[in-house]
């Protein structure tokens, strides 16, 4: 390689050819740039399309303008409209019953809401209530004020509203519930209702309803005790119940057996007889009293082993009938008081129908999803309520009849008949539909399903609201669907525009794929064949792929691509990015065609650089162009026109200058290296210093990235940073504040005189200094100055170190238990003062002892801070805030002759003594006395401080004991007032030197310790995250103590700050005894983990 006259680098005869598109710069004159090479630089020629694999993952790539493939065309390519549905109408059909929109976790609030809303009791009494008159009176719009309201509201709007699905957020905020927490069905069937019925007792005007609505779900029943010896039947006092909750046998006769089974009551648990006086064996049952109209029957599906602390669900089939004879169950009281029971006198038939079934469907008990099968009051068929999807269950016809799903358990009998009212313990299984997920059946009488009170019309208020909510929500779906269509245009027309442009891609692509397999099945034939038609084989399935690849005829040289060859009148160049969004199916509303992002300051394209491998612009057909700039306007780079020669032109000759830089900078390296084994061989002498000039090390270091900065600033789109020259100049640092050469002190290096006028091209303003040159004499002068002062440092600190070489070498230190007087002075000082004796041309000597920092702040009181006073693990930083840091952190004592030699040179604020003895009277007893007191105020703030700052930490330790409740001790700690004066102190007696107190109770060997605990974690996720697994018991067997106390609900929501437990406390821990779980049932074991399910909080009977 050589250079031309130009400054660019010419070829010989046995120049490779170039390859890159770049790779004609280095050898061509940026003058001479024609067409050919701004084709190369464009990637018009040596790049085709890529070819197109049906099935197989779409390439993708970046580098070639040509290819299309995997931007977003596989959303086009199919006949169907992906991904584009008509809006449907929200609005349900005559007699559809409604579903309930799920808000994260709330399927158990629909499935309730939809159990209760087709009660034939429950629905009238609600739709009936009244609410207060303020609340509907003028023309105002009607908003619910209580959960009652909004139940009402709720129960309207699935009645009256025409939308298929109801929204349940106003009810859910009613009831404060959270819609991401998962919780019991039954337990929060209950509360509410409970809840409901408190809210209904509060209002005058709904008396008759609460009556209703309380005694609907209630029942009486007693135990009934026979005694074994003389037969004398007692009756135990009425019980109200709301639901019955039974064990899971293989069918519900079999369960209620279970409930109503006899106990006996012997042994321990004998019962005192009356009439015999003394305690007897006896047999104990319970009787039903009292029927409520609604029977809730509970399903203990969920059970806590104790001994594994986990909870099991038990997936029993149990079987239930429709029709329900509980008339065997009661046991009427007597009007007379008698307590036996006239079994002549014929009872009331107790018939029940089912009119809801609660499922949960999984295994696992912290997860799973709720579901409701209800009975239609006006169609009598049915439903399945799964969140917003309601669906029939109808079997041939059998509408009316429950069948149950597979998943949810053995379903009944396909062909049953309608049902006669018959006891339970009569019905056949097979007739009965059974189910592994029942948590809940409800039964209602049956005399409401045939002469049933009918239900209300629907209040006014109501109405309108309805009204409002359905036309809002109609104009929100009316919107919807016009956007809808305009969108389906829009869709419409872009799959035209892609059409266009790859449909003949997909047909070429096909007929090559043709011919490519009709290749390889002739390939296959030759390859069965002899050695020499193989490897004929081998040879022409290359070059056909060559060919295909190269988009061009074999027998040409692949970048042998003559500009006639390319079309230029037929293509186009547009943003990829454009071209990307344009092919996303989700992106709707198109901004015009933007090609900012690929053109240059000139307003044409712009050209690749040398090191980008990826293209930001891709290569479309002219006639696909003319259709896209016609829909979306935009700036157009059609053709030749687009080409910008001045950047091309530009950036060739950058990438020559770059060449030239990589070249220069070795010279100057070698000229460099070449001076450094001159001066090693011949040495610092007259002849070494002709024609040979300083260059600064940093300055050789950096010259040749400044150098590229200055390049850079020739081409503006160059991504290179730009040095100031202003602020960086050659051998600058060379230069000393007086306009001489500075001290060198090996921070120089040589360079001939060749080498630096090559530098002097890069930077003109270079700084010039002949080898041999002498140093500034100003700056000679005033380093002897400071060489002298360093000495007299040196020998001033070996002094100090010699005299006071106990206190350097921390030997025979004083001691808070060592008798002796000795001073106090702050340790920064002394650390400094270390410093500076182990090396006095680092540091400055001080001259100054500052001991007023030891002082109280407080006007003039020369008094000793509070913690100063005696060693206490916090001071009083001279920001009033507490810190927890060492004593010795803070103050260093000293010997008295010590302070004398440290105070001949230096001056000091205040002298602090403190004198320590020994009491021979009082076992040794160390005494400390002071030259100064204790300021009172600031003892006053630093204790308050003091004790509050006990109480917030963020990685502290909590330690907790197990013991029996007369095991409980007193879990106070003292905080140690040492530091206060003799007035303030809590009965000491001698006030000179009090025995400091232990701030840390002593630990037992049991006690479990628990680490990284801040203030701020509330108490009762302590117990969850720690104690349940570390003591195997939940929260409800957990009780805490603290100071003797029993810790209350209400406590454990507090954090251990609020209930002002500190950093190393002891808490006291009891549990109560684990029930044993019945091993009969059939359970499903779970391995979650074995933190509390956190179940229904309870929040709506806040009351």
């Amino acid at each position: 390689m050589r250079r031309n006259g130009t400054g660019a680098l010419s070829r010989n005869a046995k120049t490779p050819e170039p390859v890159g598109p770049w790779g004609w710069a280095d050898i061509t004159v940026p003058t001479n740039i024609g067409i050919r090479e701004q084709l190369k630089v464009y990637r018009v020629v040596g790049f085709s399309e890529c070819t197109y694999k049906s099935g197989k993952r779409y390439c993708k790539c970046k580098k070639n303008p040509y290819c299309l493939w995997g931007m977003g065309d596989l959303m086009w390519k199919s006949d169907d409209d992906v991904g584009v549905e008509a809006e449907q109408s929200q609005n349900r059909d005559q007699g559809q019953i409604v579903g309930l929109q799920n808000l994260g976790n709330t399927c158990y609030v629909n499935s309730l809401l939809q159990l209760w809303y087709h009660n034939p009791i429950v629905r009238p009494a609600i739709l009936r209530w009244k609410p207060p008159a303020h609340t509907v009176e003028g023309n105002k719009e009607y908003t619910p004020e209580c959960a009652v309201g909004h139940l009402q509201a709720m129960f309207a709007r699935m009645k009256s509203s025409k939308q298929r699905t109801i929204d349940t957020k106003p009810l859910v905020a009613a009831l404060q519930l959270d819609a991401a927490l998962q919780q019991d069905a039954q337990e929060f069937a209950k509360l509410l209702l409970e809840f409901i019925a408190n809210e209904l007792e509060l209002s005058d005007e709904n008396v008759d309803i609460s009556r209703i609505f309380k005694t609907c779900f209630t029942g009486e029943s007693h135990f009934q005790t026979t005694c074994e010896n003389c037969g004398t039947i007692t009756l135990g006092r009425k019980e109200e119940f709301k639901e019955l909750t039974l064990n899971i046998f293989s069918t519900l006769h079999d369960s209620l057996q279970d409930y109503f089974k006899e106990e006996r009551l012997e042994d321990d648990n004998r019962y005192f007889c009356n009439i015999c006086g003394s305690k007897q064996n006896a047999i104990r049952k319970s009787k039903l009293l009292k029927l409520p109209q609604v029977l809730n029957i509970q399903l203990m599906r969920f059970l806590f082993d104790a001994a594994t602390l986990d909870k099991k669900k038990v997936m029993k089939t149990i079987s239930f009938p429709e029709i329900l004879d509980m008339t065997d169950y009661q046991n009427p009281e007597m009007s007379n008081g008698d307590q036996e029971y006239d079994q002549n006198i014929p009872k009331e038939r107790q018939i029940y129908r089912l009119n809801a079934v609660l499922i949960h469907n999984g295994r696992k008990v912290s997860s799973g999803h709720y579901i409701s099968h209800i009975k239609d009051l006006v169609s009598g068929g049915w439903f399945e309520c799964n969140d917003d999807r309601v669906e029939k269950i109808d079997k041939k016809g059998y509408s009316e009849n429950l069948v149950m799903k597979s998943e949810e358990g053995e379903g009944g009998d396909e062909q049953q008949q309608q049902q006669q009212p018959q006891p339970a313990n009569n019905n056949p299984k097979n007739l009965n539909p059974s189910s592994k997920g029942a948590y809940m059946l409800v039964y209602t009488k049956q005399e409401y399903f045939t002469g049933g009170q009918p239900d209300p019309e629907i209040q006014d208020y109501l109405l309108d609201m309805i009204t409002k909510e359905d036309t809002l929500i109609e104009a929100e779906f009316e919107g919807k669907k016009r956007a809808k269509v305009l969108e389906l245009e829009k869709r419409a027309q872009r799959q035209l525009e892609i059409d266009l442009l790859f449909k003949p891609k997909y047909a070429q692509a096909q007929e090559e794929s043709t011919i490519q397999k009709e290749n390889d099945v002739k390939s296959d034939g030759i390859r069965n064949g002899n050695s020499k038609d193989e490897k004929f084989a081998k040879n022409l399935e290359i070059e056909s792929l060559k060919s295909q690849l190269m988009g061009t005829d074999i027998r040409q040289p692949v970048l042998h691509l003559t500009p006639p060859a390319v079309k230029l009148c037929e293509i186009d160049f547009i943003s990829a990015e454009w071209l990307e969004n344009w092919l996303q199916w989700q992106v709707v509303d198109l901004p015009p065609i933007h090609n900012n992002n690929i053109t240059c300051r000139h307003n044409r394209l712009k050209p690749p650089r040398k090191n980008e491998t990826n293209v930001s612009y891709k290569i479309i057909p002219s006639s696909v162009a003319d259709v896209l700039y016609q829909n979306y306007d935009g700036l157009r780079l059609s053709h030749a026109e687009a080409f910008c020669k001045e950047c091309v032109k530009s950036h060739c000759e950058l990438i020559q200058a770059h060449a030239k830089l990589e070249l220069d900078a070795k010279t100057v390296a070698e000229d460099v290296k070449n001076c450094d084994n001159e001066l090693a061989r011949i040495g610092l002498s007259s002849r070494f210093h002709q024609n040979k000039f300083l260059i600064g090390k940093e300055s050789f270091r950096e010259w040749k990235r400044h150098a590229k900065g200055i390049i850079a600033e020739k081409d503006r789109d160059e991504d290179i940073e730009v040095v100031d020259q202003e602020e960086w100049n050659l051998n600058q640092e060379l230069r000393c504040v007086h306009g001489n050469l500075n001290i060198l002190k090996g921070t120089h290096k040589r360079i001939t005189v060749e080498r630096m006028f090559l530098l002097g091209e890069y930077f003109p303003n270079a700084i010039w200094y002949g080898s041999g040159q002498p140093e500034c004499e100003e700056c000679s002068r005033q380093a002897t100055l400071e060489y002298n002062y360093v000495e007299q440092y040196k020998q001033f600190a070996m002094k100090e170190k010699t005299r006071l070489n106990d206190l350097v070498r921390g030997v025979s230190r004083p001691s808070l238990y060592k008798p002796g007087e000795y001073y106090m002075i702050p340790t920064e000082f002394f650390n400094t003062w270390m410093s500076f004796i182990k090396d006095a041309r680092l540091y400055e000597q001080l001259h100054h002892i500052p001991t007023a920092q030891l002082l109280c702040q407080q006007g003039d009181c020369d008094c000793l801070i509070p913690g100063l006073k005696f060693p206490a693990e916090f001071v009083k930083t001279g920001n009033d805030e507490v810190e927890e840091v060492d004593f010795h952190s803070v103050v260093t004592f000293v010997r008295p002759d010590e302070l004398e030699i440290l105070t001949e040179s230096r001056s000091i604020d205040t002298k602090i003594s403190i004198n320590i003895s020994m009491d021979p009277n009082n076992h040794g007893k160390m005494i400390y006395k002071y030259n100064l007191g204790v300021c009172e105020k600031s003892a006053f703030e630093w204790k308050e401080a003091l004790v509050a700052h006990k109480y917030i930490y963020v990685d502290g330790e909590i330690f907790v004991r197990r013991v029996e409740e007369d095991e409980i001790q007193d879990s106070i700690l003292e905080y140690d007032d040492d530091f206060l004066p003799p007035k303030m102190r809590r009965g000491d007696d001698d006030t000179n030197g009090p025995v400091r107190r232990s701030e840390r109770r002593r630990q037992s060997r049991d006690d479990k310790k628990y680490r990284h605990i801040p203030s701020s974690m509330v108490l009762l996720e302590f117990q969850n995250t720690f104690l349940t697994k570390d003591f195997k018991a939940f929260c409800s067997d957990q009780h805490l103590y603290w100071n003797k106390k029993e810790l209350s609900d209400i406590e454990k929501h507090m954090t251990f700050g609020q209930l002002r437990i500190p950093e190393g406390a002891t808490l006291f821990i009891k549990i109560d005894k684990p029930k044993d779980i019945d091993e009969a049932m059939d359970v499903e074991e779970t391995t979650e983990s074995t933190t509390v399910e956190r179940g229904f909080s309870g929040r709506v009977v806040e009351h």
